[in-house]
């Protein structure tokens, strides 16, 4: 060939060999001791040689198998051409040797499971002088081995080897506490069959174990250093953070512009309290809680402790006070002491009122479980302490006649309760407009079970940001839903009078619904029995609710509605210009990145009852598809760390000059030999059944014949008396 006439035996070689190190992902190594599967199920047919071995052939198409003398323009196109005839073959077994160097006995050899056979196939390419093209020189296709089935082509490992499509989606789901196993059937599902997925199981878990060890002692250095950079190019952004003497991250607090609207609009009432198990540090997470308009919870920033020192809550509420410059007028937290501490010291203008419910949980243990359970205890109890209509005076009063009641005027803790009875009893607080809304750490209860749909106990800082700020998105996604449903829909009115039609063009959608159902029972359901005159010449008026209301009662419908039947008007509102172009540019974003992948979707069941059309887009998709993967799979484990620094948002620093924190216990935690409280024991006790004691004949769950206290008194009446004969005896 006229091609060989320009070499000699000092041009650049290219050899494909299977058992090179570059292409031993073209190859899948698998022993078995199973039975192999049917010889008809390989693309490949057994021969004998001239010297009697067995070998095996490759079948497949001639246009794919390689001919010696063909020219490639780049060595991509070579690695490209018998990636192709090896795929359609299947890929052979036994090879693709993974070990080290047997002969140096200084090196560890590593331990696997691929099998050596000593497989001569390969092919071998030659650099064309002066024209930088290869020629195919030399091109071995006997396999003394056999090759995998075709059924089984996609557990290869070329094939398990995961795409760009892949990682990213793994990517995505997790900053929604989603694993690896279940990222995966998610991704079958979305896929229609596990043979269209790279990658099994492991693989996906071995990816989230390699983003792991990618972040690695770098974690709290990359979460500091991503949280600076927002603060640096993100307007009105607050990140603030602390660290021990040995660089380890102790605290940290961040509030973006959104929070700071949310607590300049809603900030009068806050609550706070620390959850558990975000992440594997067990640092806890501090979120701040407040009401919005639509009687929603929302955020209004958020911290991690190492601890929960008062200390640390110092430091936390100081940067708290700084970021929003004015403090809340009621803070609610639990009975901490740390938090109560820490409230009096920095909040010192904010009414601290203590969360009602941790307290009426504690009221089994304090009473009893039998008095509790058994008695109208709990009915008077609730009946004073969630009522925000009685005055303090009443109050007290009814307070007194309980305890008399039940006979715990001594009992200590409900004395100390009284004592400190302004900062958690709802009479005390009506001096503060809109106490109400919150008289417990409910609204942070739920805010934490909110966010713990996001995150998981193992997750690593920055992982745990990424969840937060999903959260965040989410909790602001159902927002703009209530602000479109107030703008947009309008409620039908029940009644006649202006109030109604007033209330609901000044309160939000939620709201209105409320205010409505009062308007409507105060207009059908009440009546006025009496008025009388008072003292100072005042008239007193008696108003009777009428609890049986006649079920044929019409509500009344007011506006432009002729259909009294239909429940929503929509509003028709003109689009601004603006609006449409700046909609125009979404759309435009929205084309790209997991955009595309909607547009995938929607064009396919589009086609679907066109199978021409539907045939031709999915050959398009396949050839664009297979482009992209093969410039992926000569991508190395630079390019890898690459891409996982894009999805962290932040490169993996050389140096950490903060530490990740140590693994510390959550307060309260430990073995299962720990210290149970008085309300476990209480509670224990009373589940445990109860039998009949042989020797004093009571019903108890504490003591047997063998270990009655009437027996033991017994015992030690007769030990008593024994000890008093010896006496007199001797004497």
């Amino acid at each position: 060939m006229e091609e060989d006439s320009t070499m000699n035996d000092y041009e650049v070689n290219s050899t494909i060999h299977e058992e090179d190190s570059v292409f031993s992902n073209l190859f899948e190594a698998e022993s078995s001791s199973v039975n192999k599967p049917c010889s008809s199920w390989y693309n490949s047919r057994m021969i004998e040689t001239d010297e009697g071995e067995i070998c095996w052939i490759l079948e497949v198409e001639e246009d794919v198998r390689p001919v010696k003398g063909q020219v490639f323009d780049t060595i991509d196109d070579c690695i490209e051409m018998y990636e192709r005839y090896a795929y359609q073959a299947g890929k052979p077994q036994g090879v693709s040797i993974d070990t080290l160097n047997h002969e140096n006995s200084g090196k560890r050899v590593r331990i696997s499971s691929l099998q050596v056979t000593g497989c001569e196939a390969h092919v071998i390419f030659k650099l064309i002088e002066g024209r930088q093209s290869y020629i195919l020189d030399e091109f071995e296709e006997k396999h003394n081995h056999q090759l995998n089935s075709v059924e089984h082509r996609h557990l290869s490992r070329r094939q398990r080897k995961l795409g760009i499509s892949e990682m990213t989606f793994i990517n995505k789901v997790s900053t929604s506490n989603i694993g690896a196993t279940r990222a995966h059937h998610t991704y079958n599902n979305m896929l229609g069959s596990y043979k269209n997925t790279h990658g099994t199981v492991n693989d996906f878990k071995n990816y989230k174990n390699k983003i792991n060890c990618f972040i690695s002692s770098s974690d709290a250095q990359m979460l500091v250093n991503r949280m600076e950079n927002r603060r640096e190019h993100v307007p009105n952004f607050t990140f603030e953070y602390k660290v021990k003497d040995n660089s380890e991250l102790e605290c940290m607090f961040w509030a973006d512009e959104t929070a700071k609207v949310n607590f300049k609009e809603f900030g009068d009432i806050i609550s706070f309290d620390a959850t558990y198990r975000t992440n594997r540090y067990n640092m806890m997470f501090v979120p701040f809680t407040g009401i919005d308009n639509h009687k929603k919870t929302v955020s209004i920033g958020a911290g991690m402790l190492r601890d929960e020192t008062a200390d640390s809550y110092v430091w936390l509420l100081k940067v708290f006070l700084d970021t929003f410059g004015s403090q809340p007028k009621m803070v609610v937290t639990d009975q901490d002491a740390a938090m109560k501490k820490a409230v009096a010291l920095i909040l010192t203008e904010s009414r601290h009122r203590l969360c009602m419910w941790h307290i009426t949980q504690k009221l089994p243990l304090k009473v009893g479980k039998r008095m509790f359970d058994n008695t109208d205890f709990k009915k008077k109890f609730n009946n004073i302490v969630w009522n925000i209509s009685l005055s303090t005076k009443t109050f007290e009063k009814r307070w007194a006649e309980i305890m008399k009641e039940f006979k715990l005027e001594e009992h200590p803790w409900f004395t100390h309760m009284y004592d400190i009875r302004s900062t958690w009893i709802p009479p005390y607080f009506t001096d503060l407009p809109m106490s109400g809304l919150m008289r417990t750490t409910s609204r942070s209860e739920s805010e934490n079970s909110f966010f713990s749909n996001f995150t998981s106990g193992g997750a690593m800082l920055i992982q745990f940001m990424m969840s937060y700020e999903s959260t965040m998105e989410r909790q602001g996604s159902r927002l703009e839903v209530l602000d479109h449903q107030t703008h947009n829909k309008r409620p039908p009115l029940q009644t006649p009078f202006l109030i109604e039609e007033h209330a609901c063009n000044v309160y939000m959608r939620t709201i209105f619904l409320l205010v409505q159902k009062e308007i409507y029972l105060g207009s059908w359901r009440c009546s006025q029995h009496s008025v009388t005159s008072g003292m100072q010449g005042c008239d007193v008026i008696v108003v009777k609710e009428i609890r049986e209301v006649k079920k044929n009662i019409q509500k009344v419908v007011v506006g432009k509605k002729k259909d009294k039947n239909v429940e929503v008007v929509e509003d028709i509102k003109t689009v601004d210009p603006e609006e449409a172009e700046d909609g125009m540019e979404n759309e435009i974003e929205n084309e790209t990145g997991t955009g595309s992948t909607t547009k995938t979707v929607e064009k396919v069941y589009t086609f679907q009852k066109d199978e021409e059309k539907l045939s031709h887009f999915v050959e398009k998709v396949r050839a664009l598809k297979d482009e992209i993967e093969v410039a992926h799979s000569n991508s190395t484990s630079k390019d890898h760390d690459e891409a996982i620094e894009r999805f962290l948002g932040v490169t993996k620093p050389s140096n950490n000059d903060v530490q990740n924190p140590p693994v510390l216990p959550y307060k309260g935690c430990g073995n299962d030999s720990r210290l149970k409280s008085l309300k476990e024991k209480v509670t224990e006790k009373y589940l445990k059944p109860k039998r009949k004691c042989r020797k004093c004949g009571t019903l108890t769950s504490d003591n047997d014949a063998r270990n009655c206290e009437k027996k033991k008194a017994e015992k030690a009446k007769a030990e008593a008396v024994a000890q008093a004969l010896e006496k007199l005896e001797k004497k």
